[in-house]
Formats: structure tokens, C-alpha cells, sequence
């Protein structure tokens, strides 16, 4: 749910709940419950709509995009990881530049 409200975000496109709800690939309920824990603890809003009061847009907050941009970090970090697994390097300008090893030869 986060990862397609950052993405909503990210386009300035806002998600309707039904939206944000089949973006989760759960059933209603258990969306609802997560989207109840999210504006909760302050990382999105939910906001009704100016012209049809039964429709409800999913925002993320500054905190929301805050932790999601932290997140989004530490994957990159971890994916970078892998990527240098063995006998493979990775440098700092990140995983396009991701080369073997050089290998020593013992004689």
C-alpha cells in the first residue's frame, strides 16, 4: 500500500481507497484494517472528495514519504549487497556498474 501511494505521490496523482485497495492485491477488509494502522500512526490521510462524498482519496503524508524515501534507501543498499555477492563488485555509482572480481591466481 505504501509503495503505490509513494508512486501516487511520486506522479502527483492521488489513489481513490478502491484504487489503493486493488493496489494491495488483498481483500477490503484487510486493506481497510492497514489503511486504519497507516493514518494512525501518521503516514497517510484519508480525505473525502469535494464533489462525491461517498468516494475517499488516499494521501501520503510528509512522515509517509519520509519513511518511504528511507525504505527505498535501505532496499537499494541491500539490493547492492546481493548484487556484490560472490565474486561480483559493485561500486558507488550504484548497480549498472557491477563487474567480476578480480581474481588472483594462487601458483
Amino acid at each position: 500500500m505504501m509503495l503505490a501511494l509513494y508512486d501516487a505521490h511520486s506522479r502527483d496523482r492521488p489513489y481513490s481507497l478502491k484504487q489503493l485497495y486493488d493496489a494491495a492485491g488483498v481483500n477490503n477488509a484487510t486493506a481497510a484494517r492497514w489503511l486504519g494502522i497507516l493514518v494512525q500512526r501518521g503516514l497517510m490521510l484519508r480525505t473525502p472528495d469535494a464533489v462525491d462524498g461517498r468516494k475517499h482519496w488516499a494521501i501520503l503524508t510528509e512522515l509517509g514519504v519520509a519513511a518511504m524515501e528511507d525504505c527505498l534507501l535501505v532496499e537499494s543498499d541491500l539490493f547492492n549487497t546481493a548484487l556484490a555477492g560472490p565474486g561480483l563488485s559493485v561500486s558507488q555509482n550504484g548497480p549498472d556498474t557491477v563487474r567480476p572480481k578480480s581474481v588472483r591466481r594462487r601458483d
